[in-house]
Order: structure tokens, then sequence, then C-alpha cells
């Protein structure tokens, strides 16, 4: 278990419904990590995932105006399918978080009406804490420590991981979860961000 492995799955089991949370213990404790089990739960949950934001040429399928909030996503998926069986996937863990994470900070930004605020300081903003609410601010703010993490730290033992597979995907999918309980406040163009 990773330093993240308990926050992430206390956030998960309050974003995520019984039956979600079934599926999402099912995919991440298999060994190695089953990609077609994961993109089975991400497509079920609707909004941008892995499968729709970008289509089989490469290219975003959301308008430009938008990349911002979506470009980070198509990260997600390069950084998932890049080890498309998961061998080698621990290297890729720490991006996989750290582009969660920018996917909640840019919708922060496009709520706020700022330009380059980081998530902490956009949490902190008066304009963020009156439109998002009280339990979507206290979430975000539990992800912001992680995020944080992804970018910031680098002081774990020689030749380990800071975050591990389970800590990538349960990451992955908060900010997915978090991302659409805030994308009708962030005035997206994008059909998919408002499925």
């Amino acid at each position: 278990m990773t330093r993240f492995n308990t926050e992430l799955w206390e956030l998960t089991e309050r974003l995520f419904s019984p039956g979600e949370l079934e599926k999402m213990r099912s995919v991440v404790k298999a060994q190695p990590l089953d990609f077609d089990h994961l993109l089975d739960l991400d497509t079920t949950l609707g909004g941008a995932c892995i499968t729709n934001v970008t289509d089989k040429s490469g290219n975003g399928q959301y308008a430009i105006g938008d990349r911002d909030v979506f470009r980070p996503l198509q990260y997600c998926a390069m950084y998932f399918y890049r080890k498309r069986n998961m061998a080698e996937i621990e290297w890729y863990t720490r991006d996989i978080v750290e582009m969660s994470g920018l996917h909640i900070e840019s919708l922060l930004n496009r709520i706020g009406e700022f330009c380059g605020f980081t998530l902490g300081r956009a949490l902190r903003d008066g304009r963020v804490r009156r439109r998002i609410g009280t339990e979507t601010r206290a979430q975000a703010d539990e992800f912001r420590k992680i995020y944080n993490a992804a970018k910031h730290n680098v002081n774990h033992d020689k030749d380990t991981h800071l975050f591990s597979i389970e800590d990538a995907v349960l990451a992955y999918f908060v900010s997915r979860k978090l991302g659409q309980a805030l994308y009708h406040l962030a005035k997206l163009r994008t059909i998919f961000a408002t499925d």
C-alpha cells in the first residue's frame, strides 16, 4: 500500500455508487491490471473518457476552446494505452495522477474565470467556493494534496514509485467523477461533457 492509497479509496467511496465501487474494486485488484475491464468501467461512467476523448486517428474529440480541460484526459489515455499489457504502467503512474489533477485544476480555472491558478488557489477563491458547493470543494481539496505530490514530491525511496498502479487508476476515476460534478459550471462547448 502506498502513502496515498487510503485517501484515494476514501474519496472513491464518497464519489461512487455501491455498484460502481464493486466494479472499481474488481478493476483495481486484478493483477495485472486488465485494461479492457478498465475501459469498460470508464465507458459506463459517461462523459469524457479514455475511449471518447480521442478519435481513432489520435485527434481530440472536443471543441478546441475546451482543450485545456480535456487534453489532460487525452494524456491519461495515452499513458494507459502505452502499455496495454500493464507490465510497465508503474512508470507512468505519477503522470496519470498529475494529468488527472490538471483536469480538475483546468475546470476550476474555467469556473472561476481565471487563467493559470493552481488547484489550491482556485479552491480558495470566493467565486469558486460559492459556485461549486461545500462537498465538491472538500473532495477537490483532498484530491489537491495528491495532485501536488504528483507534481512536486520526488522524495521517496530510490528505485520505487510514489504511486502504485491502483493509485493511478483511482486518481483517474476520482478526477472523472469530480469533473462530471463540475462540467455544468465550466461553460464547456463539448457535447460529451454534458452527458
